[in-house]
């Protein structure tokens, strides 16, 4: 599926919202605060994605996941699992990613350390925060890779510049708020609040 298909969405404050998020590319969710940004992605998405990852597991296992609350939608489609990080301030380097903040990367390299085969060296060899097992060409910061699906609510102006594609949200906050201004390619976002921000000088 090309697209995660969201409709009549109804939690929180959203207003029955219908929209198309693009597969595999960067999503912004902007709008003034309180239009239902994470309403949309937290409350309605990741919910619903969460939920139907959960049901996959039998139900003695399914009793010690965290337990997910199914979002107020008509229909969802084209979800798959998510990794779900919420919008408190992360600390770390540039080198922090997904993989580091969860964890994961750690129990990574612990498995590439002691399953390959011809054996490259300890988990170190596998870190890009170790000079061990840094690229040397770009010290461990990495290249940006295609192919992944990222959803974020952003209000860095800059971000929402780089989008791929944006989702507005709005007009307002609260029962003001929770309609779909525009979405599509952030050059096609000439009106509201946000399109107002992007194009004031600096």
């Amino acid at each position: 599926m090309a697209h995660i298909s969201i409709r009549g969405a109804r939690t929180n404050n959203l207003q029955a919202i219908d929209v198309d998020i693009p597969r595999n590319r960067l999503v912004v969710i902007v709008g003034v605060s309180g239009s239902g940004k994470s309403s949309l992605v937290f409350d309605t998405i990741a919910a619903e994605a969460g939920h139907q990852v959960n049901e996959t597991f039998p139900p003695f296992a399914r009793n010690r996941l965290p337990q997910w609350t199914r979002p107020d939608v008509e229909a969802i489609g084209g979800l798959s699992p998510v990794v779900v990080i919420d919008q408190r301030r992360i600390g770390g380097n540039a080198r922090s990613t997904v993989g580091t903040i969860t964890d994961a990367w750690t129990y990574l390299r612990l498995l590439f350390s002691r399953l390959s085969d011809p054996h490259v060296g300890e988990s170190n060899a596998f870190s890009f925060n170790d000079a061990a097992g840094m690229c040397s060409t770009c010290a461990g910061l990495g290249e940006v890779e295609h192919g992944h699906t990222a959803v974020i609510v952003e209000h860095h102006l800059d971000v929402i510049r780089r989008a791929d594609w944006v989702v507005d949200l709005g007009p307002g906050p609260g029962r003001h708020g929770g309609r779909v201004l525009y979405e599509g390619p952030v050059a096609g976002l000439n009106t509201g609040p946000t399109a107002q921000a992007l194009l004031a000088p600096e």
